[in-house]
């Protein structure tokens, strides 16, 4: 316990429940018995007893008034045990009542003194705690502000990341659009001035047909790269739009792979569709789902050299309908088989060269998602890819 506390210690805290009726009981016992046996002790030491019981209470006016009442009957007593005519102011007894009536108005005013320190401090105690308890309300709040400011100067910290993640890929995105406009825009041309050459060159007019179909191939090319750039930006938005409804998927996988044939032939691949004999309906966006298929054929022949590739279709109302995109390619190594649907992660053909930017499958992934589906990849190196696409039946089937 420090110094400036143990005098409230032994004063104001003291196991006594009521110090101020106590001390008032106990002085009227000393004067009760002051009065029946006239006590030949020192005065001044037995009445000051009330008086230190009574500081124990804090209240000074009650000292004063005990040591009055006291100071009041010891010489009241002392007077009225004296035979008549035998008083003297000499007398050794009043002397020792005088002197002890001093001792007790010093002890009064002691204790009166001592009780003024005690609250002194006690006040000086309650006004430290306030103090205090404002600092630790300071401190608390100074160390949530240094929270929110930690916080804050992550989330500016995880901003200015994410800008420059979007900066970087923005450059990403534009590299790789620039690549897959240059190729279909020089094959047009070059098409272009083809059958240009026809109208001076009868001989030609039978390639006509064959270059039509390459033109209209590269220029589908062409609008989906435009397309992909179209949705990348829907998708960082949140805005993408599907317009779903229920269609035959089989006559949408006829035609695409149709308009692959000429290029299958031009590599010397065979393209197949095997499908059931009934109409596949599905619950689908047929303009984005003809994008997806027509990117996992793309791919299914730009990394197959012999062989052929192979679409099939199947399905029903409970279990939902399964696309394959089968080839006899490349294949794709373990290791790079969980990242081909992340993007700008670029495939690598027979010769193990890099073709394209990487967006057309995480593309098709995102599609797919959203229309409520699923894409997988099954491949080894060497013996070729097969892609499963899940999407939901529609409620009707046949």
């Amino acid at each position: 316990m420090s110094k400036e506390h143990w005098i409230p210690a032994v004063l104001h805290r003291l196991p006594v429940p009521h110090a101020d009726k106590a001390a008032i009981v106990l002085a009227a016992v000393e004067i009760y018995f002051d009065w029946s046996t006239w006590i030949q002790l020192d005065v001044a030491l037995l009445y000051g007893l009330p008086l230190v019981v009574a500081a124990a209470s804090g209240k000074r006016r009650l000292i004063w008034i005990l040591a009055l009442v006291q100071l009041v009957a010891t010489f009241v007593v002392y007077v009225a045990q004296i035979p008549p005519g035998l008083f003297s102011l000499r007398e050794p007894f009043f002397v020792n009542r005088i002197l002890s009536a001093v001792a007790l108005l010093l002890t009064a005013g002691l204790l009166h003194g001592l009780t003024l320190a005690v609250d002194a401090l006690d006040s000086r105690s309650r006004a430290l705690r306030v103090q205090n308890d404002q600092l630790d309300a300071a401190n608390r709040q100074l160390i949530l502000y240094r929270e929110e400011i930690t916080q804050k100067n992550k989330e500016l910290e995880r901003r200015r990341q994410e800008a420059e993640d979007a900066s970087g890929r923005k450059t990403r995105v534009l590299a790789s659009v620039s690549h897959d406009l240059r190729t279909p825009l020089t094959t047009i041309g070059l098409i272009s001035d083809l059958i240009r050459q026809t109208a001076n060159t009868p001989a030609l007019a039978n390639e006509v047909p064959a270059l039509t179909q390459t033109l209209e191939a590269n220029a589908r090319s062409l609008a989906d790269v435009l397309s992909n750039l179209i949705d990348i930006s829907y998708f960082d938005s949140g805005r993408i739009a599907l317009q779903e409804t229920e269609f035959d998927l089989k006559a949408m996988l006829l035609h695409e792979c149709r308009s692959f044939e000429p290029l299958a032939r031009a590599k010397g691949l065979s393209i197949t569709l095997q499908h059931p004999e009934s109409a596949v309906w599905v619950h689908a966006d047929p303009v984005r789902l003809a994008r997806v298929v027509r990117n996992l054929v793309s791919n299914a022949i730009k990394f197959s050299t012999v062989g052929g590739v192979t679409v099939s279709v199947e399905g029903d109302a409970g279990s939902g309908v399964v696309i394959r995109v089968a080839d006899t390619g490349v294949g794709i190594s373990a290791d790079k088989i969980d990242r081909i649907f992340d993007e700008f992660e670029q495939l690598h053909d027979h010769d193990d060269q890099r073709t394209g930017w990487g967006l057309g499958l995480p593309i098709c992934r995102r599609l797919v998602t959203a229309m409520g589906g699923s894409i997988t990849v099954e491949s080894e190196p060497n013996r070729g890819s097969t892609f499963r696409v899940l999407l939901p039946a529609a409620r009707r089937s046949g």
